[in-house]
C-alpha cells in the first residue's frame, strides 16, 4: 500500500509524455496564376497542405482553389467575381479537456508511468486504481475519427457609373459550410468503450450565409475641397442545420460483434436562422488635406431580438488636421508629417447569447411531449460600446522615422450575458442585458529606418498596447457572476463591480501546517474557520502591457526578419497543477511532490497525499503564476537569387527561405505554453490553463518562384 491507500500497478518505466508528443510536419504547395485582358484582369491559384499534429495520430489535409476577376463591359458598367473553395480532412485528439481525465494533454501527465500502454489481454491499460480512466495513447489512438469539411464563398458584384463622380455598386456574396463527423470506438480495447459496448457517432451540419450589399457613392473635389458621400443598405441572412446521431451498444448476447448498434440515443436535428438589415450614410470632407472631417451613422437591425427591440443605432464622427500642411510648418526640416485626431462612435453587438434568446423556447422530445428549455424575456436589445480616441500621426525625417499614438476610453453598455438562475427556476441561465463595462489604454507604434545603404538595409518597428479594463455595472439584481469552472472544484473566475474580466477568485493558500501536513488558507473573515465566505481575488488575467519588436534586415540577396512578441504583468490560473499536485488519487505527480509534507515538524509547502481529501487542493492562489512572457514569434531567413540566375532559368523570381515560429520563450511560468488557454483569451473565462494543447515549435522550409 502507498500513502493513498493503493495497491502497487506494476513495474513499467513508461514515459507518457515522450509517447504523446512527437515531431509534427506540414507540407505546403501552392501554384497561383495572375493575368489580363482589355478592359479585366484575373486571378487565380490552388494549393494544398498537410499538417502532421505534435500529438499523433492528428492530421489536417486541406486543398484550396481561388479565383477572382473583373471585366469592363462598358465605360459605365464594370463586373466583378470571386470565388473560394476549401476541402479538409481532419483527424483529431481530445485536449483541451478541463474536466475529468482532461483529454490526451492532461492524460499525458496524469498517467502513472508504471503501467503500459496494453494490458496482456490486447487492451489500452488503464489505471486500475480509477476506473475508467483511460491513458493518453488509448485517448489519441483508440477512437477512430474524422471531419470533412467543405467551404465555398463567393461573391458577384456591379457597379454603374453615372457620371465620373456618381457610381452604384450591388454585390451578392455566399459562404457555404458543410460539416460531416463521424466516430466510432469498439467495444472492447477501452473503458469507454466497453462500458458502453462500442459507440458510433455521425453529425452532420450546414451552415448557409448570404449577404447582399447596395451602395451609392459620391465623390467630388473642387479647389481645395474633397466631398465624398455614400448611402446603402445590406442584409444578411444565415441558415443553419444540425443532424446528430449517435449508436451504441455493438455487442450480442454471447459477446460477439455486431455490424450495428442496436441502441440508437434519442436525438432530435436542430435548426436555427437568423436575418439582419442595415442602413448605412457617410459623409467626408477635407479641405487642403488639412483640415479632414467624417460622419457615419448606421441603423441595424436583427432578428436576434423582439420587434420592438429590434432596430439600433449607432452614428460616429471623426476629425483631422494636419499641422505639417500649415504655413508656420513649412521650414520644417525635421517633420515630414503631423497630424492630430479625434473620433467618437458607436457600435453594436448581438452575439453571444443565440439566435432566439428573447423567445419562451420549447423542445420536442422523442415521446412527443414538449419541454421548455429557456425563459422568455422581450426586454432584450443591443449591446452598445461608445468609443472616444485622441491620436496623433507624426513623420520625421524624410519618413525615417514614423510614430503613431493612440488614446480611447471604451465604454460598453447594456452587456449580452448569459446570467446564471437559481436552480429553483429549473433553467441554468437567462439572456440578459446586464450591466456595463471599461476599457481604457495607450496603444504606440514606432517605426524607424535604421540604416538605408546600396547593399544593406535595416528597419525596426516596435509596438506597446496598456490597457485596463474593469466591470462597471451589473445591473440590480447582481453582485457576481462566476465563471471558469474547475473539475470537482469551486469557479476560478469572479466578474464583480470594480474588478476585470479575468478576475482569479478563491482562497488564499498560506502554507501546510508543520503538524499535519494540511493546506491551510487565510480565515478572512474571522469566524475561525475556512469556508466559502475566505474566498477572495487572488490574481488577474489582464496584463499590464503588451509589446512586439519587428526587425527586418537584408544584405544583397539575404533577408532576415525577427519578431518578439511580449506580455508582461498578467497572472495565469494553472488549473492542471491542481490535478498534479493534489495528492488526493491515484493520479501521476509533478516532481514537486517529492517535498510533499511527510513528518511532524517539516517545512514545505507541499501538503501531504491524502487519499479522498481535495482540502489540499482547493480552488486558491497556490495556483497563481505570473504568466508574463518574451517569445521570439518568428523568425525568417530568405535568399533571393539575382538577375543572372534568373535569366538562364527563365524565371521572373526565386527566393528560397526558412521560417521558425515559436522559437525561444523566456518566462517564469511552469505550465506548457503561457500565450494559450483554455478559454477565448479575452472572454470572462480568460486566463485558465487547464489541460490545454501547447503551440508547437514549428520550422518551415520553402520556396517563391515566378514565371
Amino acid at each position: 500500500m502507498d500513502e493513498l491507500g493503493y495497491q502497487s500497478i506494476g513495474d513499467q518505466e513508461t514515459d507518457w509524455q515522450d509517447l504523446t508528443f512527437g515531431t509534427g510536419k506540414q507540407h505546403s504547395y501552392q501554384l497561383s496564376l495572375a493575368g489580363g485582358i482589355k478592359g479585366g484582369q484575373y486571378y487565380f491559384s490552388t494549393g494544398y497542405q498537410q499538417d502532421q499534429g505534435t500529438v499523433s495520430p492528428a492530421v489536417l489535409d486541406k486543398y484550396t482553389a481561388n479565383f477572382n476577376g473583373s471585366q469592363k463591359l462598358t465605360k459605365w458598367l464594370t463586373l466583378t467575381g470571386s470565388a473560394s473553395f476549401t476541402s479538409r480532412k481532419s483527424i483529431d485528439v481530445s485536449d483541451n479537456a478541463g474536466v475529468a481525465r482532461g483529454g490526451t494533454i492532461l492524460s499525458a501527465l496524469t498517467t502513472p508511468p508504471n503501467i503500459g500502454i496494453f494490458n496482456e489481454n490486447g487492451q489500452y491499460a488503464g489505471n486500475p486504481n480509477a476506473g475508467g480512466w483511460e491513458n493518453p495513447i488509448a485517448n489519441a489512438y483508440a477512437a477512430k475519427n474524422a471531419t470533412r469539411n467543405f467551404r465555398f464563398l463567393g461573391a458577384f458584384s456591379a457597379q454603374v457609373n453615372f457620371t465620373d463622380d456618381f457610381y452604384f455598386k450591388s454585390s451578392i456574396s455566399t459562404n457555404n459550410s458543410n460539416n460531416f463527423y463521424s466516430y466510432f470506438l469498439d467495444p472492447f480495447s477501452t473503458n469507454y468503450g466497453r462500458t458502453e459496448k462500442g459507440i458510433y457517432r455521425n453529425n452532420q451540419t450546414y451552415d448557409q450565409v448570404w449577404l447582399n450589399e447596395n451602395i451609392l457613392n459620391y465623390a467630388k473635389n473642387f479647389g481645395k475641397n474633397a466631398f465624398t458621400a455614400t448611402g446603402g443598405m445590406t442584409l444578411q441572412s444565415s441558415d443553419y442545420k444540425f443532424y446528430p446521431y449517435e449508436v451504441t451498444r455493438f455487442l450480442d448476447p454471447n459477446g460477439n460483434m455486431l455490424q450495428d448498434g442496436t441502441s440508437i440515443l434519442p436525438q432530435l436535428p436542430s435548426y436555427a436562422q437568423w436575418t439582419k438589415r442595415s442602413y448605412l450614410a457617410r459623409v467626408t470632407y477635407a479641405y487642403a488635406n488639412k483640415y479632414l472631417f467624417s460622419s457615419n451613422m448606421r441603423a441595424d437591425g436583427s432578428s436576434r431580438f423582439a420587434k420592438e427591440n429590434r432596430f439600433g443605432y449607432f452614428p460616429s464622427v471623426s476629425a483631422g488636421w494636419r499641422l505639417s500642411a500649415e504655413n508656420f510648418m513649412n521650414d520644417s526640416k525635421v517633420i515630414n508629417d503631423l497630424k492630430i485626431r479625434g473620433s467618437w462612435g458607436k457600435v453594436g453587438n448581438d452575439e453571444g447569447i443565440g439566435d432566439y434568446a428573447y423567445m419562451a423556447l420549447y423542445q420536442l422530445t422523442p415521446q412527443g411531449s414538449y419541454n421548455n428549455t429557456q425563459l422568455e424575456n422581450r426586454n432584450i436589445s443591443w449591446e452598445k460600446t461608445t468609443q472616444t480616441n485622441i491620436g496623433l500621426d507624426l513623420s520625421m525625417f524624410n519618413s525615417r522615422i514614423t510614430f503613431t499614438a493612440d488614446a480611447y476610453l471604451k465604454k460598453t453598455n447594456d452587456l449580452l450575458i448569459n446570467v446564471p438562475l437559481p436552480g429553483a427556476t429549473g433553467f441554468d441561465s437567462q439572456a440578459r442585458n446586464v450591466g456595463s463595462m471599461e476599457n481604457k489604454g495607450l496603444e504606440f507604434v514606432l517605426s524607424t529606418k535604421n540604416v538605408e545603404r546600396e547593399k544593406f538595409s535595416w528597419t525596426t518597428d516596435l509596438n506597446l498596447s496598456i490597457n485596463k479594463n474593469k466591470v462597471t455595472s451589473l445591473g440590480n439584481s447582481l453582485s457576481s457572476i462566476n465563471f471558469g469552472g474547475i473539475y470537482e472544484r469551486d469557479n476560478a473566475i469572479r466578474v464583480e463591480v470594480g474588478k476585470p474580466l479575468g478576475a482569479f477568485y478563491g482562497y488564499q493558500f498560506t502554507g501546510v501546517n508543520a503538524q499535519t501536513g494540511a493546506a491551510e488558507y487565510a480565515d478572512l473573515n474571522g469566524n475561525g474557520s475556512v469556508d466559502a465566505g475566505d474566498r477572495t481575488f487572488i490574481g488577474n488575467a489582464q496584463p499590464k502591457f503588451t509589446y512586439g519588436i519587428n526587425n527586418n534586415l537584408s544584405y544583397g540577396p539575404v533577408a532576415l526578419s525577427l519578431f518578439f512578441q511580449g506580455v508582461q504583468g498578467n497572472d495565469i490560473f494553472n488549473a492542471s497543477r491542481i490535478e498534479l499536485e493534489g495528492l488526493y488519487d491515484s493520479k501521476n505527480q509533478l516532481a514537486t511532490v517529492l517535498n510533499r509534507w511527510t513528518t511532524p515538524g517539516q517545512i514545505t509547502n507541499i501538503p501531504k497525499a491524502d487519499r479522498g481529501n481535495t482540502n489540499n487542493s482547493r480552488t486558491s492562489s497556490r495556483y497563481v503564476e505570473d504568466g508574463s512572457y518574451l517569445r521570439l514569434k518568428t523568425a525568417t531567413l530568405s535568399y533571393t537569387f539575382g538577375r543572372a540566375a534568373l535569366e538562364k532559368w527563365n524565371m521572373s523570381k526565386v527566393t528560397v527561405f526558412a521560417t521558425g515560429y515559436n522559437l525561444l520563450t523566456f518566462t517564469k511560468y511552469d505550465g506548457f505554453d503561457p500565450e494559450v488557454q483554455q478559454y477565448s483569451g479575452n472572454s470572462p473565462s480568460m486566463g485558465i490553463d487547464y489541460g490545454t494543447y501547447p503551440q508547437a515549435r514549428t520550422f518551415l522550409f520553402g520556396v517563391n518562384v515566378g514565371f
